[in-house]
């Protein structure tokens, strides 16, 4: 039930990502575009609960809300390679929509690389007790 609980509460946010990377990637006139981004969504979703069914929780969890993390952090500067409204393009022209959303962005990255960095320590007094055995 564990490694469940890794590929659903870490792999969520990694697909989100996934999502909006494909947002960014896939060109506009595909057919079906829609249909790719959820299906990038998906793969991203099945992805992480391949790593999840393959390696125990306390290295799955770290990992998949790391690579969340960067995911989150890069769409910024994907967004500012891709589109013609980068950041300060938003801020100059008082875009609250484009603006909202690479913060939003870079807030999430934020919030998952400290998830990561706080499930990769042993915390605690059971794990200090293991330790002494």
């Amino acid at each position: 039930m564990g490694r469940l609980n890794v590929a659903v509460v870490a792999g969520l946010p990694l697909a989100s990502a996934a999502y909006l990377w494909a947002n960014r990637l896939l060109p506009t006139h595909l057919p079906l575009r829609p249909e790719a981004e959820i299906q990038a969504f998906f793969a991203a979703w099945a992805l992480a609960l391949a790593v999840a069914g393959l390696l125990r929780p306390a290295r799955a969890w770290p990992l998949l809300w790391g690579v969340g993390a960067l995911l989150f952090g890069a769409l910024p500067v994907l967004n500012a390679l891709t589109t013609q409204r980068p950041l300060w393009r938003s801020l100059a022209s008082g875009d609250a929509i484009f603006v909202g959303m690479d913060v939003a962005c870079a807030a999430l990255a934020l919030g998952l690389g400290a998830m990561a960095w706080r499930a990769r320590k042993p915390h605690g007094r059971a794990h200090t007790r293991q330790r002494e055995a």
